[in-house]
């Protein structure tokens, strides 16, 4: 699927203090917390506009991908903690917790005032 980038983050900087990771450098309108038990799954819908990032502090995801024009031609991806997935428009995405994780979900377009409401279709493309 063009245009779906997958990358391990690496710190920008690292000191004795600690160490600096750079997630996205393009605006956002939200950013949220997703915590995710075992074997539970989120997502299974695709956005008209907003382009969504997310990334994996901790735990693992099976992430099922397809385009919305063609639901059955999926693609599985495992990301786990230090990965970044950018979903462009028009993909559907699904992530599956192979076990309790967490990630930080970033969007375009606020969820404020009924944006993630007006920009979301949902689509099942994968459930348990």
């Amino acid at each position: 699927m063009e245009m779906i980038v997958i990358r391990k983050l690496q710190p920008v900087h690292s000191d004795e203090r600690g160490n600096i990771w750079d997630l996205i450098n393009e605006e956002v309108c939200h950013v949220g917390v997703l915590n995710t038990k075992a074997g539970h799954i989120r997502g299974n819908h695709y956005f008209k506009k907003s382009k969504r990032y997310a990334y994996v502090l901790s735990g693992k995801f099976k992430i099922i991908l397809a385009p919305a024009k063609n639901p059955k031609e999926k693609q599985e991806f495992i990301l786990e903690k230090d990965y970044l997935i950018e979903i462009p428009p028009g993909i559907i995405h699904t992530f599956e917790a192979l076990e309790d994780s967490v990630m930080i979900g970033m969007d375009t377009i606020s969820r404020a005032e009924g944006g993630y409401e007006n920009d979301i279709v949902r689509e099942v493309i994968h459930q348990k």
